[in-house]
């Protein structure tokens, strides 16, 4: 896990994002798991910053001390009805504002508008008053 923190960190910093946003939902999607060892059962969302804590958001909340028991190396959270958006209300919240937020999964909801407020609606590189979501596909 060390190691693939590391090439995440490092694809980060190449990529010059602050931090990841790494989502999987109904079991697809190999990131998570490959992260955290978590195999995602409705929906994960996994946030990456260099240098902090990982922490990952589950639903449902029944699912999160199975997931604390399984996932390596990181701090599970409740993600009540929506892991997504309970993981970006949280970036949303840290005392430095992320300027380049770096997404890997398919993340639904950046082709909705309104659905994720205060982030842009598409996917690749794109920016707004709050900031930049690029994709960092591996």
């Amino acid at each position: 896990m060390t190691r693939r923190r590391a090439a995440l960190e490092g694809l980060l910093r190449v990529r010059g994002c602050e931090a990841a946003l790494v989502y999987g939902a109904e079991r697809a999607g190999t990131a998570v798991p490959w992260l955290t060892g978590w195999p995602v059962t409705r929906e994960a969302a996994l946030v990456v910053r260099a240098g902090e804590a990982r922490v990952m958001f589950v639903c449902y909340d029944n699912h999160v001390p199975n997931a604390r028991t399984m996932a390596r190396d990181v701090d599970v959270r409740a993600g009540g009805r929506s892991a997504l958006a309970a993981a970006l209300e949280w970036i949303k919240g840290w005392p430095q504002r992320v300027k380049r937020l770096g997404v890997i999964g398919a993340v639904p909801a950046l082709d909705q508008p309104g659905q994720v407020r205060g982030w842009p609606r598409r996917r690749g590189t794109s920016r707004s008053s709050t900031g930049t979501m690029c994709g960092c596909g591996w």
